[in-house]
């Protein structure tokens, strides 16, 4: 305070220079306290890469090729790594049963309150993957890719909580990208496009809770009784070896 111009420094109570005189003083009591005599140990029990590889064990044991995912140190929005996740699962190799797993707590950007719907990070998240994925469709050899394999790409809390909602996240599979590609009359074309749209609209307005719960995509599971941040998972497998 003392470097304040002169007039700043009357302006400040001269109970705050009392107090701040006190805490100068030797004798006030501001020290670390003495270490305590008492033992004691802190052990960590359980935390998200327990959880990761409890299902890259169980992945193994279904005879998937496993993978896990750096988590990304400082913390991407949700939307990015839903579409970095459509990246890696359309890249996989084409021949084998794979399954990536990746843990962390990404951030929504969110839209101002009065346009905003009901959502949380991991349905936001799996819905950026789902728009990335209708981009690949559209891509030279991305409807091939997409008719020789089956996925699914899920993103979870391992508390069973997503948001403000009763879901603990979303699940985004091939019979999905099925429905908003095909499944509206006046063909393909007219389908996607009223498909994508639907996707651009509810990832805008942080509104993923109603695609998911209209497309049969929520994820209920009920509170699990922990918390160790969420997990995703992402399986491929050839059609022919289908059997996931």
């Amino acid at each position: 305070l003392e470097t304040l111009p002169l007039d700043d420094r009357r302006r400040v109570p001269e109970s705050v220079w009392q107090y701040l005189r006190r805490c100068a003083l030797p004798t006030h009591s501001n020290s670390i306290p003495p270490r305590t005599t008492a033992a004691f140990w802190n052990f960590v029990i359980a935390n998200n890469q327990t959880a990761l590889a409890a299902a890259t064990q169980e992945a193994a044991r279904l005879g998937y090729v496993t993978q896990t995912l750096a988590t990304d140190i400082h913390e991407p929005t949700a939307e990015e790594v839903g579409r970095r996740l459509a990246d890696h699962l359309t890249h996989l190799p084409s021949r084998t049963r794979n399954c990536l797993l990746q843990g962390g707590e990404p951030v929504v950007r969110l839209v101002p309150v009065e346009q905003r719907g009901r959502g949380g990070r991991n349905q936001q998240l799996v819905l950026a993957a789902t728009e990335a994925v209708l981009n690949y469709r559209r891509t030279a050899g991305g409807a091939a890719w997409l008719s020789e394999h089956d996925f699914a790409l899920l993103s979870c809390g391992t508390d069973g909580e997503d948001g403000p909602t009763d879901a603990a996240g979303a699940v985004l599979t091939k019979r999905i990208v099925t429905q908003l590609t095909e499944n509206v009359a006046g063909g393909c074309f007219a389908a996607e496009r009223e498909g994508s749209g639907q996707v651009a609209d509810c990832l805008q307005r942080n509104d993923a809770y109603s695609f998911w719960e209209s497309r049969g995509g929520l994820i209920r599971s009920g509170p699990t009784g922990t918390n160790v941040c969420d997990v995703r998972v992402v399986l491929c497998v050839p059609v022919e070896d289908c059997a996931c």
